[in-house]
């Protein structure tokens, strides 16, 4: 589905977050270790699921970038799912006693949410395009 410059744009803003948090989390790997850990999880597991939400991230900003918008969303989702569970709760729990840490966490989650919403519009956008595209054929 061609897109515009706009479009283009728009999509190299929203995958940016995901493109340089998991650098970043990569680069920093003790750091980014310590996240599921201090949610609970498994020492043995915490490496899987640093790289498994790495690779997510890169494949739906790959997805999303070539405008393949249902598994871009897909991978997003399923990436903010798990970084909700294994690195927010975490550093909710981290922050016991510090009620203002604790609250900028609760701002980390709605984040998190509002890009699962963002998602799900991507997903809906792109069927209703695809609908148009099909209607559009029938026609000719």
């Amino acid at each position: 589905m061609a897109v515009g410059p706009v479009g283009v744009l728009g999509r190299v803003f929203f995958i940016i977050i995901f493109i340089l948090g998991n650098v970043r989390s990569l680069m920093k790997w003790e750091l980014s270790i310590n996240q599921p850990l201090k949610a609970g999880v498994p020492a043995e597991y915490a490496p899987a699921i640093v790289v498994g939400t790495a690779v997510l991230a890169f494949l739906g900003s790959l997805c999303i970038l070539f405008g393949q918008m249902k598994p871009g969303a897909a991978c997003y989702t399923v990436f903010l799912i798990i970084v909700g569970f294994t690195k927010h709760y975490g550093d909710y729990l981290a922050a016991e006693g510090d009620p203002q840490q604790q609250w900028m966490t609760i701002v980390q989650v709605c984040k998190n949410l509002a890009l699962v919403g963002a998602c799900l519009m991507f997903v809906d956008y792109d069927s209703q395009i695809r609908k148009l595209q099909a209607k559009e054929k029938k026609k000719e």
